[in-house]
């Protein structure tokens, strides 16, 4: 839980940092995004809500039974013909790939210095955002782990009172959080990039091999796997789809307000003198 706590203040710092210390002004921007107080004060506020109340809730303590038998006929088919024992290999692995996707956003420190305060921010809510939903439903879903129905369990995981957090993966939300989140704001800011398609094939192709291989070591079910992808993705997406939709109204408005000034004043040429008019 300590650890848990450090890491909430370290991105509690720097979300505060990201969020607030943009210049909030009117200038015009060709930014496909724009951060706002009427965006991200409720945008922040939600993510980190969800972000601390994931960490300091208790969740409910329950002792492992050993002598309890755990039949795999007892899962739905959907699910039953995944599960697989647990391997450690695979666990560590997923790990890895984990964090390598949910570092393919730093793809976009190709774009302009100027963009790194709006897109940094725009990351940091969808990570809490997503970090906190994730442990939320976990906390409120008892379900045991695919490596319960099989020999050889991993103790130490039981021990550690992991083993009935199988719905949702975690893994899988984060993973498909940084993969969507990535393609789709690399995408606005360089639509017409080469590199586009490389950088959506390069991330959801991580994303999905870590989820397949949090089912191949016996850490998730499928349903935990498309459960997680879609909540990952909704996040990642829907974050920045918000500051480019503040992007494009704001735009709309400033329009028209260059539109209504233009009509305040108008000049024309007569055959011997000049006519101008200027509406106050």
């Amino acid at each position: 839980m300590n650890c848990k706590k450090n890491l909430f203040f370290l991105v509690l710092i720097l979300f505060v940092n990201f969020t607030f210390a943009q210049n909030l002004n009117n200038e015009k921007s060709n930014s496909p995004f724009e951060l706002s107080l009427a965006v991200d004060i409720p945008l922040g506020i939600t993510s980190l809500t969800t972000f601390v109340l994931s960490q300091f809730i208790e969740p409910e303590q329950i002792t492992y039974n050993p002598n309890e038998i755990r039949n795999l006929n007892s899962v739905n088919p959907f699910d039953r013909w995944m599960a697989q024992p647990y391997s450690k290999n695979v666990d560590i692995t997923s790990d890895v790939l984990m964090y390598l996707t949910l570092c393919t956003p730093f793809t976009l420190f190709a774009t302009n210095s100027s963009e790194y305060l709006t897109w940094g921010t725009m990351y940091l809510e969808a990570f809490t955002l997503a970090f906190g939903l994730k442990d939320l439903i976990k906390l409120g879903v008892y379900r045991e782990r695919p490596y319960m129905y099989f020999e050889n369990k991993p103790m130490e995981e039981i021990t550690e009172g992991d083993y009935h957090n199988s719905f949702l993966s975690g893994h899988t939300t984060l993973s498909f959080m940084g993969a969507s989140f990535g393609s789709y704001v690399f995408s606005k800011y360089f639509p017409e990039s080469k590199w586009k398609v490389p950088v959506i094939m390069g991330s959801f192709s991580l994303a999905a091999i870590t989820s397949s291989l949090r089912m191949i070591g016996g850490c998730h079910f499928l349903s935990d796997v498309l459960a997680g992808a879609t909540l990952g993705t909704v996040v990642g997406i829907g974050v920045p789809f918000l500051h480019e939709l503040n992007s494009i109204i704001n735009r709309e408005i400033n329009n028209k307000i260059d539109n209504n000034k233009m009509e305040q004043a108008s000049i024309n040429l007569l055959p011997n003198s000049i006519y101008c008019v200027i509406k106050l």
